[in-house]
């Protein structure tokens, strides 16, 4: 059988390169038809079946016929299967139009053909594949950045971007579900959340996760409200036939215009500044982009950027604020307070800290204090003068931390110092009534003969309970818990409070200092109730290390 001609035609047809599939099997079609009556092939069929995987989530089941006479035919059809990479095959067979089949030269022949087939259909699967893993996060079937990115650009180019708006959101408290189910529940859980959303999408728009629980849309405009409400309240049902369990999860939101962006990449720039300023006001909040937010976040980068340098280079000081007892007017110790010197000028810590204690960064600046505070008893002491108890701020985010105790006890033995010397302040916080961890955490300072104390009392969250529930030794009264000089409505009432919470907090033996004291009267509410003492600028404002000696030195009578 000489058809050298049409096998030329077939091979050089049937290698022609192929996008995707539908090309393919155009190509694959014409190969086979270009032998077909040469070989007396009547109908030609290709069947794929794939199981369903992470790479295939509904995997496959197609029939398609690749050549067909429309003759009918009676006899055993030449069939070859061959594996796929993914699990499940291809099968490809030929019919014969002669009614005893394929001569043996013939199907020698189609083997080839078959053969080749299969990898032509095999390399463009493939193709695909990797294509499929390069755009999609496989865990939860979402888009990867660089996906969006890509639709982003052609958008742009195509003239539509300002059609869209992008949404960046963090899904909150996902942690529970891993708490409620395993980590592979958990996996299913996410990836219902994602196909929930995904099936609501229009032409154009796109899902991509950017890792853990964080997201990003590109969304129609007119569909904005509509995803945002939908990302603010969703009900995910998770059922296996053993576990049911129903969750209900909202969003931490920042969105944003694409009006005026030129380039793809600034659609990630405006989702994500959008979302910063969402997850500074609180977790469930949702922001949306503006140059104002823009340059209050560059604010804040500059701070967080630079932190660590002026750490190194000694741009923070420390600063003291006498405590001073009420009736004999004496020292006996002081709360460390920070500055930074900063760009020619001294920034206070309202400036500088909430940003640091966001970023956790905080923790570092105060280990840093205490033992810039360890450094300065010690050199007292060494020059012979009277130590006193000096009191360090220790932030909410040292909750977190591993080994709190002992990175605080070696530091103060770093400098042989009595552990009686340091008093670390815990804010009142919504985040301190973890009273379990908080008692473990002041119990341990305790145990090692380090004083511990809340600041800011009264400010607002479950006091009375901090109280009651942690054995802490000093209790520091925040100064809008004391009575202003004025009359003001409501001034009676403020006057009860502060008597008896005073009254209290001695009762239970605990020393009380009141802070931010700023006039004769209020020191004469604070004597009259029986106050331990106080620390504000109706004695001294907060102080340099060598100014605050001075004072030592010479005192308040």
């Amino acid at each position: 059988m000489n058809f050298d001609n049409d096998l030329m035609l077939f091979f050089r047809t049937i290698y022609e390169d192929s996008a995707d599939m539908d090309e393919c099997s155009a190509k694959v079609k014409s190969a086979v038809a270009a032998v077909a009556d040469k070989l007396d092939i009547v109908r030609a069929e290709l069947a794929v079946k794939m199981p369903a995987t992470k790479l295939c989530e509904d995997g496959a089941d197609m029939l398609m016929v690749l050549y067909d006479r429309e003759k009918d035919v009676e006899n055993e059809p030449f069939e070859a299967s061959f594996p796929l990479f993914e699990g499940g095959f291809i099968t490809v067979t030929f019919y014969s139009g002669n009614s005893n089949g394929f001569d043996n030269e013939q199907r020698n022949i189609v083997e080839i053909i078959a053969n080749t087939v299969f990898i032509q259909f095999n390399r463009v699967i493939m193709q695909e594949l990797v294509t499929h893993v390069i755009k999609t996060d496989i865990e939860t079937g979402a888009a990867t950045l660089d996906a969006l990115i890509n639709h982003a650009g052609m958008l742009i180019a195509q003239n539509r971007i300002e059609d869209f708006s992008i949404i960046f959101f963090n899904i909150h408290n996902f942690k529970y579900v891993n708490k409620v189910l395993n980590y592979e529940q958990g996996d299913v859980v996410l990836r219902n959340y994602t196909k929930t959303i995904y099936r609501n999408l229009s032409d154009g728009e796109m899902i991509t996760r950017l890792g853990g629980d964080n997201f990003v849309m590109l969304v129609k405009n007119e569909s904005l409200r509509e995803y945002i409400d939908m990302l603010s309240f969703m009900n995910i049902r998770y059922d296996d036939g053993k576990v049911s369990k129903d969750f209900i999860f909202s969003a931490t939101i920042g969105y944003s215009s694409t009006v005026g962006i030129r380039y793809p990449r600034e659609v990630m720039a405006r989702a994500s500044i959008a979302y910063s300023a969402a997850r500074r006001v609180g977790a469930g909040h949702v922001m949306e982009y503006s140059e104002n937010i823009k340059q209050e976040l560059m604010k804040i980068q500059g701070v967080l950027s630079n932190f660590m340098g002026g750490l190194m280079a000694g741009e923070f000081e420390v600063y003291y604020q006498p405590k001073v007892r009420i009736e004999t007017k004496e020292i006996f110790g002081a709360e460390a307070l920070v500055r930074w010197h900063r760009k020619g000028r001294l920034s206070a810590p309202v400036e500088f800290v909430p940003l640091l204690t966001n970023d956790g960064s905080i923790i570092k600046l105060d280990y840093y204090v205490l033992e810039e505070v360890c450094k300065w008893l010690r050199k007292r002491i060494d020059m012979g003068f009277e130590p006193l108890r000096i009191s360090v701020n220790f932030s909410r985010k040292h909750l977190e931390e591993k080994n709190m105790i002992g990175n605080i006890v070696a530091l103060i033995d770093k400098y042989e110092l009595d552990h009686q010397l340091i008093e670390i302040e815990l804010t009142e916080s919504e985040d301190y009534q973890n009273f379990e961890l908080i008692t473990e955490i002041v119990n341990g300072l305790r145990a090692n003969g380090i004083v511990t104390s809340m600041d800011d009392f009264g400010t607002g969250f479950s006091s009375l309970n901090m109280i009651k529930n942690v054995d802490l030794q000093v209790i520091k009264i925040d100064k809008s818990f004391i009575p202003l000089e004025k009359d003001y409505e409501g001034k009676d009432k403020d006057l009860i409070m502060f008597y008896y919470i005073i009254k209290m907090v001695k009762k239970l033996g605990k020393e009380t200092i009141a802070e931010g004291v700023e006039t004769e009267q209020q020191l004469d509410y604070l004597r009259e109730v029986g106050c331990d003492a106080v620390q504000g600028f109706v004695f001294d404002k907060p102080l340099p290390a060598a100014e605050f000696e001075k004072r030592l030195a010479c005192g308040y009578n």
